[in-house]
């Protein structure tokens, strides 16, 4: 009975220690520091994603980079949307960011992207639409996201389409809608470079619609707002 019972502790102990059995460090690593972490970041600045997390997760509770292992692994998934989106593989980037919980520390920078390739893809569209009410419909929804985009260079992009809409328009009700959307850039920007940009729209068109009062006033309006921008 007493054999038996040192066997049966030998075994717990051994099984034991096979639980905590720490791996081996990858190669090319030995001898480093917290080589599971390294390895992560070396595959992480390759874009092997699939070994650096492989890696991260290696990393034991214990070390002092296992929170910092953590945050690596929640980097993941927006990396791969931002090369998707790179690649203007919109699908695939928004795949990947839906898969970014509420409880990633990068939850934030994800929800951005996701506004970012929704403007993209309405910018897309944009440009393929045929028919001047389908294109104000679309700008309308892209001037929603805009506020909310840290890049200006997108009302840049916006505001030359506007133009180029505006130098064309024909019709007095489609004019209005696009000198409200400048109207509504204008707001959105504090760039002294942006309001000159629209003053100078607006002053090369108020010719176009002398037989048009109500159009010309709206011109003459937006004028009016970035002169006093300007001041």
């Amino acid at each position: 009975m007493i054999r038996h019972f040192r066997l049966g502790l030998v075994v717990v102990i051994a099984g034991c220690s096979l639980l905590t059995f720490e791996p081996e460090c990858p190669a090319g690593f030995e001898g480093v520091a917290n080589c599971f972490y390294q390895a992560g970041v070396a595959s992480f600045e390759k874009k092997n994603y699939a070994n650096s997390v492989a890696f991260f997760r290696k990393v034991p509770p214990t070390s002092e980079e296992y929170q910092n292992s953590l945050k690596m692994i929640e980097r993941v998934p927006v990396e791969r949307a931002k090369d998707a989106l790179a690649s203007k593989n919109y699908q695939q980037a928004m795949v990947e960011l839906e898969g970014v919980p509420d409880y990633f520390h990068n939850k934030k920078q994800a929800d951005l992207l996701k506004l970012q390739i929704q403007y993209l893809v309405l910018q897309d569209q944009l440009m393929q639409a045929p028919l001047m009410q389908t294109r104000l419909d679309i700008i309308s929804q892209m001037l929603a996201i805009l506020p909310k985009l840290p890049n200006n260079q997108h009302a840049m992009e916006l505001l030359g389409t506007l133009k180029t809409l505006l130098q064309s328009s024909t019709v007095a009700q489609e004019s209005q809608k696009l000198i409200d959307f400048l109207s509504q850039l204008l707001n959105m920007s504090k760039s002294p470079q942006f309001v000159i940009a629209v003053q100078r729209i607006a002053f090369a068109n108020i010719d176009r619609f002398q037989n048009q009062k109500q159009i010309r006033n709206a011109l003459i309006h937006l004028i009016k707002i970035t002169k006093f921008k300007l001041q």
